[in-house]
């Protein structure tokens, strides 16, 4: 089962998701459903049901991550299984660190959450750097941050690739 958008609102609504937290979900499913509608067009089959469902519950543990510093994609997937969402579950557990190179739900969630910062459409180079300069003081997620720039480049060329639209479109949703 794939909760309806409106379910997904209640959802953020009573977990207490910080207003610039559903701002940036709202964005995320925004751009989601722009890149999924391209795919389609070229005949790549997606449910984007469970797209937007995902999309705006990807970050449903990250206002309570804030204070208890757990990875927010696992327990967020484990939150959305306890409500009888487990179609979800891997979605959310692989919006932080890109998943194989697969074109499916789950690749264009996490490339369009890459393409979010707050609220607004970035380059990935403009979006991987505001993460570095807000965490990329600790060497390890430095290096991390860095990795994922660089798988997120590799997904951006795979997913637009043959598209009646590139990357720079995205900057307009």
């Amino acid at each position: 089962m794939v909760p309806d958008e409106k379910t997904c609102l209640e959802i953020m609504a009573r977990e207490g998701m910080l207003e610039n937290i559903v701002k940036h979900s709202l964005k995320v499913a925004e751009v989601s459903l722009f890149l999924a509608e391209a795919l389609l067009a070229k005949g790549i089959v997606l449910n984007t049901r469970l797209l937007r469902a995902a999309a705006l519950l990807h970050d449903i543990t990250k206002t309570r991550s804030i204070d208890t510093g757990e990875n927010h994609a696992s327990t967020g997937a484990r939150f959305l299984e306890s409500l009888g969402y487990p179609e979800l579950a891997p979605l959310v557990a692989a919006h932080i660190s890109p998943p194989e190179m697969v074109m499916n739900e789950t690749s264009v969630l996490n490339y369009s959450d890459k393409r979010v910062m707050h609220d607004v459409v970035a380059s990935l180079r403009v979006r991987f750097d505001d993460l570095t300069i807000r965490y990329g003081y600790i060497p390890l997620w430095e290096r991390a941050i860095n990795q994922n720039l660089k798988r997120s480049l590799e997904y951006e060329k795979m997913l637009f690739e043959g598209l009646a639209i590139g990357p720079e479109r995205l900057l307009h949703v």
